[in-house]
């Protein structure tokens, strides 16, 4: 099983995050989640490399867990299941727009198990989501 390890690092003052305790108006939760989408399948693609043509574009993985750790900026208390629309709006970048899985149902995605870090992200202002994905038989 190969396990790989990819940072997605968001600024919360350009892209804010989504929270499932926050429910704007939908126009702005879908701009929102394009840019983190967006965000996503871009760290994928600068870790994984290059890619060829869009048409012959096939997932990496045919199927996988992904373990989130969230760093937050400050100490703040905080509750990480809060940040579960946005690490919604992550995955799909990395499934859908970064062909990671074929899909992200449960016959090809278990997770993502949401974690706090035990340390901060180191950037004020920055949330660091560390994706731990885990290829499985």
């Amino acid at each position: 099983m190969t396990a790989r390890v990819l940072v997605v690092v968001v600024d919360v003052h350009r892209a804010h995050l989504l929270s499932a305790n926050h429910r704007g108006h939908w126009s702005v939760r879908r701009s929102v989640s394009r840019v983190l989408r967006d965000t996503a399948a871009l760290e994928l693609r600068r870790a994984i490399g290059p890619v060829s043509p869009p048409s012959a574009v096939r997932p990496w993985m045919t199927r996988a867990h992904v373990l989130v750790e969230v760093a937050w900026p400050t100490r703040r208390r905080r509750d990480v299941a809060n940040v579960a629309p946005t690490v919604k709006a992550l995955v799909d970048g990395l499934v859908t727009d970064g062909h990671l899985l074929p899909d992200d149902d449960d016959a090809h995605l278990i997770g993502p198990d949401l974690r706090s870090a035990p340390h901060l992200s180191g950037t004020p202002g920055m949330t660091r989501f560390t994706f731990r994905i885990e290829e499985q038989p």
